[in-house]
């Protein structure tokens, strides 16, 4: 947690409000955007520096070790060094998967680092990145895309990763086995020759549709698109992509672009924002509220109950009931980019929510916000572009 300590907190008495202690990122910085991935997190400073803490027993990192950060006096504050990312490179955004993590930078390159057991890192090897001498900075090549593909945001999954260009069009590589790529089959992309770059495949979501948002699970993927519904694909034994069955999208030929039907959130419905989970999904919709689908076990839903929602018929749609957040909550985001909203841009980067009086869950960075969710691993928008209001930050967040 970035507190010179192994320690856990929020599990006993005075641990939480007054008790909890600034986290220690470094004189005089000011954060702009906070990242969480399994085990371990990253912030990058209104000046587009980087600093990572927590696990790193794969680099993910960045510092061209293997040592843990964060769980000794000695290791945060202005202890903690800034990740080089290059000569020049001002990081703009990462995205933090299980092992692994990526930045966008300000010329719009991509470089990725951690774990690398599948080819997430994009690099057509399988070896692991970050954690010996000599292996980030400059010596850390871009990922390659295929020409004309300029990466405007990305996200990670487990141990996958995607990028939106500026055109809208998705490029998606790294693990493959159940399809949540969306190229129609189930090998893994990225971790051998003749990949990457120009045989990057895209993954099509249908003629005339490009995605404004992307994010992505354990093992699925949602994008918004620009009619302002959404599509999602992968991994769905819990029902997560909201198909009302448990079966996987994106593994076999015939499945995706004009074949991918849109998730039915219900009726005159247009979608604000779309937040994944381990496996489970929600979507903020134009009238402010929550509807999530997907695997219940834990409560992540908000439903009342821990059943498992869309895999089955009569559970998505109309049927699909919303959140109940408690007389007055709202979900208030900054920038409404449905047809609903006075407030209309071409400008979907970042989306941002604001809090007043509001209990929004399902997010694993909002600790002392009413949860939804103990089952979130990571979130890229959430964890990435939101306005981090609880924790006590030494510097504003936004």
């Amino acid at each position: 947690m970035g507190y010179g300590d192994g320690g856990t907190r929020g599990d006993q008495p005075n641990e939480m409000g007054e008790y909890l202690p600034f986290v220690e990122i470094g004189s005089h910085l000011l954060v702009s955007k906070l990242s969480m991935g399994t085990s371990f997190t990253s912030i990058i400073t209104q000046t587009g520096q980087l600093k990572s803490w927590g696990i790193n027993g794969f680099g993910q990192l960045g510092y061209g070790d293997a040592n843990s950060r964060g769980n000794s006096a000695n290791q945060v504050g202005d202890y903690l060094p800034f990740v080089q990312v290059g000569t020049g490179l001002a990081t703009e955004g990462v995205a933090l998967g299980s092992s692994h993590m990526c930045g966008i930078f300000d010329i719009l390159s991509v470089k990725c680092w951690g774990k690398n057991n599948v080819g997430q890192l994009g690099y057509g090897h399988t070896n692991d990145t970050g954690n010996e001498p000599f292996e980030m900075a400059d010596y850390l090549p871009p990922v390659s895309l295929p020409t004309g593909v300029v990466a405007e945001y990305i996200c990670s999954a487990w141990e996958a990763n995607g990028v939106i260009s500026s055109t809208g069009s998705m490029y998606l590589w790294g693990r493959n086995n159940a399809g949540m790529l969306g190229l129609g089959h189930t090998n893994n992309i990225g971790d051998s020759g003749n990949e990457m770059g120009e045989y990057l495949q895209e993954t099509t979501l249908g003629t005339g549709y490009t995605a404004l948002f992307a994010t992505a699970g354990d093992r699925h993927f949602c994008a918004l698109l620009n009619n302002f519904r959404i599509k999602c694909w992968g991994l769905n034994g819990a029902g997560q992509l909201g198909y009302g069955d448990s079966d996987s999208r994106g593994n076999a030929p015939l499945e995706m672009g004009e074949n991918l039907p849109f998730v039915n959130i219900g009726t005159g419905n247009n979608v604000q924002s779309v937040h994944v989970g381990y496996r489970h999904t929600c979507a903020v919709l134009h009238n402010n509220s929550l509807k999530c689908w997907g695997k219940g076990s834990e409560g992540q839903r908000g439903s009342g109950d821990a059943d498992d929602r869309g895999d089955g018929p009569n559970q998505m749609g109309d049927y699909l009931s919303s959140s109940n957040l408690g007389t007055g909550v709202k979900i208030q985001e900054c920038y409404d980019y449905s047809p609903t909203s006075n407030d209309i841009t071409t400008n979907i980067f970042p989306f941002y929510l604001s809090f007043s009086n509001i209990k929004f869950a399902s997010i694993r960075l909002f600790l002392k916000i009413f949860f939804l969710s103990s089952q979130l691993h990571y979130h890229p928008l959430l964890s990435t572009q939101m306005l981090g209001i609880w924790s006590k930050w030494k510097a504003w967040l936004w």
